[in-house]
């Protein structure tokens, strides 16, 4: 994708949505705890079809709030969508440092996932991504170690190293506010940890990551089929704009 430096720089909301639905290894991992009734059963030739910032206008003319869908997941099974499984997640910065942890988005995100499940999709999700900078060297923990040593799962514990817990700390904070604030048992919760440099952020080195706080996303009871066949017109009309995630790595 090509966005201004300007927003780069400021880390807005746009770049981090974008750092992150393109980062697929954390994607899969926040997806598969918002579905893992469904993700851990998809076969062969199947994956999801991602699009950041639809207007909701475009899906429904009678809801005005929320004015734009932050990131639109559309399953498929071979050349089919899978629209009862169409989920629609909207997403929030936490930009942190170490002196202030405590730092919240500027808005929970629950009014507008509302206004989404109003409108009738089967799954909707709140994220919040969250970059900050690091702690100092004091501040730092031992963490145990081990090498995986086969497709069995076999490990090889190593001895353990000093690494900087901040990002866990964070995750841990950002997430339980969700629990304890979301007004709503059908909403998946995700608190996700992007990274403290420009190159984590952007997924440059390909470094790993660390593995978010989720729960689970469960199925709205109002769920809309005449919306669900709006979606799937939008699809048809602009399938060229959205992303290919594979479920499974291309042969």
């Amino acid at each position: 994708m090509i966005l201004p430096r300007s927003l780069i720089e400021k880390r807005d909301e746009t770049v981090l949505n974008a750092s992150f639905f393109l980062n697929r290894k954390l994607f899969g991992e926040v997806y598969s705890r918002f579905q893992p009734d469904y993700f851990w059963q998809m076969p062969e030739k199947s994956g999801v079809f991602l699009l950041p910032l639809v207007p909701t206008n475009l899906l429904s003319v009678a809801v005005k709030k929320p004015g734009d869908i932050d990131l639109l997941v559309l399953p498929y099974e071979e050349d089919e969508l899978v629209l009862e499984r169409a989920m629609a997640i909207e997403i929030k910065a936490v930009r942190a440092t170490f002196l202030r942890q405590g730092k919240k988005s500027g808005s929970s995100g629950f009014l507008q996932a509302a206004g989404l499940k109003t409108i009738g999709f089967p799954y909707v999700a709140v994220l919040h991504l969250i970059v900050s900078d690091g702690s100092p060297d004091h501040a730092w923990r031992p963490m145990g170690m081990a090498r995986v040593l086969d497709d069995d799962g076999n490990l090889e514990i190593l001895p353990s190293q000093t690494v900087d817990w901040l990002p866990i700390d964070l995750m841990e904070r950002v997430f339980g506010r969700l629990q304890v604030t979301c007004p709503d048992d059908t909403f998946g919760l995700a608190a996700a940890y992007l990274g403290s440099t420009d190159d984590e952020i952007s997924n440059i080195n390909n470094n790993g990551l660390w593995t978010p706080n989720c729960r689970a996303a469960v199925c709205n009871p109002g769920v809309n089929e005449e919306f669900l066949v709006k979606v799937g017109a939008f699809f048809d009309r602009y399938a060229f704009r959205f992303f290919d995630t594979p479920r499974f790595d291309p042969d």
